[in-house]
């Protein structure tokens, strides 16, 4: 690829691109959550905000989305001892509010718990130590579309009413 090549992918890419820079750095990061959820942004440790090098995005969506998947020291109110959270940023780069993104949001969330259990496996990790991290799901829409609705698999779901207790999504 000469530099043409190289310099017309870095413009085509550059919505993506930057966004992704902009919250590589902790400050940013934190910045959005305190927008978005400021009450959970105070009880996290930006400075040891570890980056994940992995997507979780399906390739049927690598075009209009992007990841970023961090590890953080998390201290409840009611915790003793910090506990590590995922941070899981999604960037939507569609024009249109998706009215399935809750469900794929909760795909992305599975293939990230899917790969911690793959992690204890390779570890030989002992029952009791196999806990989940919590997931902090953040949908960094870009599009012109108003979006709504807050994300809620309930809207996806033709849920009977006896059903609602036995349910775990909705």
């Amino acid at each position: 690829m000469d530099l043409r090549d190289e310099l017309i992918n870095f413009v085509r890419e550059f919505p993506d691109r930057s966004i992704r820079w902009l919250l590589e750095t902790p400050d940013n990061v934190k910045a959005l959550l305190q927008i978005i959820a400021n009450d959970l942004a105070k009880q996290i440790d930006y400075t040891k905000l570890r980056r994940i090098d992995r997507t979780f995005i399906s390739d049927d969506f690598r075009k209009h989305e992007a990841d970023i998947v961090f590890l953080a020291p998390f201290s409840g109110k009611m915790e003793e001892t910090q506990k590590e959270i995922i941070i899981y940023i999604l960037i939507e780069h569609q024009s249109k509010v998706d009215p399935e993104m809750a469900f794929r949001v909760l795909s992305y969330m599975v293939n990230i718990w899917q790969t911690q259990q793959r992690e204890w496996f390779d570890d030989n990790a002992p029952l009791h130590q196999r806990k989940f991290r919590p997931i902090l799901p953040v949908v960094f829409y870009t599009g012109s579309q108003h979006w709504e609705s807050l994300l809620d698999m309930k809207n996806l779901v033709e849920l009977p009413e006896e059903l609602e207790l036995y349910n775990l999504w909705c």
